[in-house]
């Protein structure tokens, strides 16, 4: 303990000494408080638990993305609709290995490029690196690009797709088959334009996007057809350093444009 508290002396000397010697601008300052302030949330939200987290969603503005036109012709979930904790606990339930516990964000910067050409949507394509999920994009060259957690867009193997089946792709197809009997899961899914267009006029520097399982199972949308155990992901908005559990008061998923393999 003597040894921890010397340290954080000295960490704190170093940075009363360089602010002094005016070689630690403010800038610099507020970026060592946000990280901080983010090591300190990661070890709340880590005690804590993730489930328990999910009781705080239960009062948030919920949205189908279709239904999503911020500011004035929004559609609410009605009432009797699961809720977003809900769809999060039957991901925690069911897929309890933590590392597929993750917030993946896609910031602002990238935003700005995908829907630079006036796109009503970006289609996501979901891949694997090891234990890494990524978001990537396919160009009409059929290259794809990563876009979760990098400042730009970054080519990456397409190998990254079949990896995703032959891991967590598959978990999510085994579990898609015991409750529904179709075998496969999500594999593509879609973030459309007012999504963007409300993050830029709050201006938040990131969509926050957390693993769930669709359990609305309406089937008034344009395939008539139930969605509810397809893979999804519940997105809000925040910093870039942000995890999902520190959210906004609007929470927004994706069911439209969930997309099994093979899909076109």
């Amino acid at each position: 303990m003597e040894t921890l508290c010397n340290e954080k002396t000295e960490i704190l000397n170093l940075i009363r000494k360089a602010l002094s010697e005016q070689k630690l601008a403010v800038k610099e300052l507020k970026e060592i408080k946000d990280l901080c302030s983010t090591f300190i949330n990661e070890h709340e939200y880590t005690v804590k638990g993730k489930k328990d987290d999910i009781v705080l969603f239960q009062d948030a503005a919920f949205f189908d993305m279709k239904d999503f036109n911020y500011p004035d012709k929004s559609t609410v979930m009605p009432a009797g609709s699961p809720k977003p904790g809900e769809f999060i606990k039957r991901f925690l339930d069911e897929f309890t290995d933590t590392k597929y516990h993750t917030t993946e964000r896609i910031y602002k910067k990238v935003t700005e490029v995908l829907f630079s050409v006036n796109a009503d949507k970006i289609q996501i394509h979901l891949g694997q690196e090891n234990d890494d999920i990524i978001f990537c994009i396919k160009n009409s060259e059929g290259k794809y690009f990563r876009i979760n957690d990098v400042e730009e867009l970054v080519e990456i193997n397409p190998d990254c797709v079949l990896n995703f089946n032959k891991n967590f792709g598959k978990d999510l197809d085994d579990y898609l088959f015991k409750n529904t009997n179709e075998h496969n899961n999500t594999r593509r899914f879609e973030i459309t334009r007012n999504v963007y267009e409300y993050m830029n006029k709050m201006e938040f520097e990131a969509i926050l996007c957390h693993p769930c399982i669709c359990m609305d199972d309406d089937t008034s949308n344009p395939s008539n057809i139930s969605y509810k155990h397809r893979y999804t992901y519940m997105m809000t908005f925040g910093g870039k350093q942000c995890r999902f559990g520190w959210y906004s008061n609007t929470l927004i998923f994706d069911r439209n444009g969930l997309c099994p393999p093979g899909c076109k």
